[in-house]
């Protein structure tokens, strides 16, 4: 839940106008809706698997992510 405070926080002193939020935990609702009531855009990158579909529509997009899509991230040994 801190991300949410934080993401409410700096919505309100105008610190980003984009949030980008990285997960599918449908406890950040609220947050979301807070943050979009304070002007700001919601970009939602999630896995479709085990995303809560009411934060998926409290954003205002919402990318899918893949492992092929994060594959690139990971270094290799």
């Amino acid at each position: 839940m801190r991300i949410g405070v934080d993401m409410l926080a700096s919505a309100s002193k105008s610190l980003y106008d984009v949030a980008v939020l990285v997960t599918g935990d449908g406890d950040l609702v609220e947050a979301v809706k807070a943050v979009k009531d304070l002007g700001k855009h919601v970009e939602l990158a999630t896995f479709p698997i085990g995303r809560s579909d009411e934060l998926a529509t409290a954003a205002d997009v919402v990318t899918d992510l893949s492992l092929k899509e994060l594959s690139a991230l990971f270094l290799r040994a």
